[in-house]
């Protein structure tokens, strides 16, 4: 999964690789994975390419972390932080908010009607700020997906508590 790429583009990409090949294949898919696979299979991969999709932990709802990203509030990028030449705010409003595939995986406004997550005035003042284009693009990111059929699966992760708890 690129993040610097539209979920439209790469799943276009996908499908053409699929189509190319000379068996049906089985996707095992990890994570965006997951939303890649569904995207080439909506973008004109042939369905007798692929007998079975096999997702992984797939945000097939879209996912808030994105927007952690985009604000420079999620944990793992403060990691990264350290190794930047400049401040993270500022890394995230440069680079980060750049990235028109992490737009395309923010909660989808299907499911979640309740946040106003691509509406760019709810969002803080302050920097980092989303790309209003990206926003207004991602809002129909579902709509370049496969819907479920019964080749799809999906295994979700969790960690289940250990007999002390």
């Amino acid at each position: 999964y690129d993040w610097r790429r539209p979920i439209r583009d790469l799943g276009a990409e996908f499908a053409a690789f699929l189509n190319r090949q000379k068996e049906p294949v089985t996707l095992v898919a990890h994570s965006m994975g997951g939303i890649v696979s569904r995207a080439a299979l909506r973008a004109g991969a042939r369905d007798e390419k692929v007998k079975r999709l096999i997702m992984i932990g797939t945000p097939n709802h879209g996912s808030f972390v994105p927007a952690q990203a985009l604000r420079a509030a999620y944990p793992f990028l403060k990691t990264l932080a350290v190794t930047f030449d400049r401040d993270l705010d500022t890394v995230t409003d440069e680079v980060f908010c750049t990235f028109a595939g992490l737009y395309d995986l923010l909660p989808a406004p299907e499911v979640f009607r309740d946040y106003p997550i691509f509406d760019a005035t709810k969002w803080p003042k302050s920097k980092p700020r989303p790309n209003r284009e990206y926003l207004e693009a991602a809002k129909t990111a579902q709509s370049v997906l496969a819907p479920a059929d019964e080749r799809f699966h999906l295994c979700l992760l969790y960690t289940s508590p250990s007999p002390r708890d």
